[in-house]
């Protein structure tokens, strides 16, 4: 299985006058920080997991141009 990685580039921009809140400052430096992005990873992935065990018809699967209901996407 072939797997692909997609990154996403983000840029917060400061202007003149401009503080960044500490909120903002505190996560800059804690995206930098691999284990904090591989717990983050672990949390998510934990979550999604709980809701598809407790409620699956909650859930929507986006593939291609439209969201599929898990439901649908199951019987494919």
């Amino acid at each position: 299985m072939t797997s692909v990685a997609k990154t996403t580039a983000l840029v917060l921009e400061k202007h003149d006058g401009e503080e960044l809140s500490p909120r903002v400052r505190e996560l800059r430096v804690k995206i930098q920080d691999k284990d904090y992005i591989d717990m983050a990873i672990g949390r998510i992935a934990q979550v999604i997991s709980r809701r598809l065990v407790e409620e699956p018809e909650t859930l929507v699967v986006h593939g291609g141009n439209f969201p599929v209901p898990v439901q649908r996407w199951q019987e494919r």
